[in-house]
């Protein structure tokens, strides 16, 4: 055989150990969030369990708070959040808010002084805007002296109507139950503006392979608050989507529904409750 005639293998090119330590680490950050948020979601699930004694909850919570710790605690979880800045696959739902606005308030004309809510805040996202978005930062547990430590269930609950552009990325996915998102969405109804906006950016999972929730009943929790879809799309990972308010459409419940099949599906839901406002 002659050497022409031989084969030639392709070598396999090696990764430089820079990007490698980095995808190291980006995995451990990713298994630090996903085990936290799980202990999380479980203590939200032991304290509305109504099957359980007191005394049955303070043990499960107990067992729970000290597994959280072992991880470094809900300091670790924000500390590993913030190296991703909100991105997901290097991108970061603040500049797709920003440009979303552009095109609502073109920078030829006057634009107003638009005030923004930031719920589940790592990191002031919106400095460099501030000559027209005024941002409130909340967080449960915030790293940065800037950003307000609140739920947003219990803020400025005798206040409505006070924010033009509410964001909620990746929160609602990390609200425990579907009741407690449900609440969400109807605060941040509360909260917005008439013809306000409210973003939200949620693990594309959540949407296309869920047994509960689809798109289109996303969009029909949204209606029945008073807002309309007006922008979204999906990345490989991601689903956005921009709603504009304007008015409800009538007092609607949402239960826990089958609406998907399949044994590799999750069980992420909303459900609401309407309630006087």
């Amino acid at each position: 055989m002659t050497p022409s005639s031989k084969k030639t293998r392709k070598r396999k090119r090696r990764k430089p150990v820079t990007e490698q330590e980095q995808g190291n680490r980006s995995k451990r950050s990713k298994s630090l969030i996903w085990e936290i948020h799980h202990l999380n979601q479980e203590l939200d699930r032991i304290t509305a369990d109504p099957d359980l004694t007191t005394q049955e909850k303070e043990t499960k919570k107990e067992n729970l708070q000290e597994k959280i710790a072992t991880l470094g605690g809900l300091t670790a979880y924000q500390t590993a959040s913030k190296k991703g800045e909100h991105h997901h696959g290097n991108f970061n739902t603040a500049q797709w808010v920003i440009k979303a606005l552009q095109e609502v308030f073109p920078a030829g004309q006057e634009r107003p002084q638009l005030e923004l809510l930031d719920v589940g805040a790592v990191s002031l996202n919106y400095e460099k805007q501030k000559k027209w978005i005024s941002c409130t930062a909340i967080d449960l547990h915030p790293q940065q002296a800037d950003i307000l430590e609140c739920d947003l269930i219990k803020f400025q609950m005798k206040q409505s109507e006070i924010f033009d552009v509410i964001v909620l990325s990746l929160v609602l996915n990390f609200a425990g139950t579907p009741e407690k998102r449900g609440r969400m969405l109807q605060c941040s109804s509360r909260l917005c503006k008439e013809n306000g906006y409210v973003f939200i950016v949620l693990p594309l999972a959540c949407l296309d392979n869920s047994r509960y929730m689809t798109d289109d009943l996303l969009d029909e929790i949204m209606a029945s608050l008073g807002f309309k879809k007006v922008k979204g799309h999906n990345s490989r990972k991601l689903s956005f989507k921009m709603y504009q308010k304007e008015k409800a459409k009538g007092k609607q419940d949402f239960k826990k529904r089958k609406v998907r099949e399949g044994v590799r599906c999750n069980n992420f839901c909303i459900t609401m409750e309407r309630r006087g406002r």
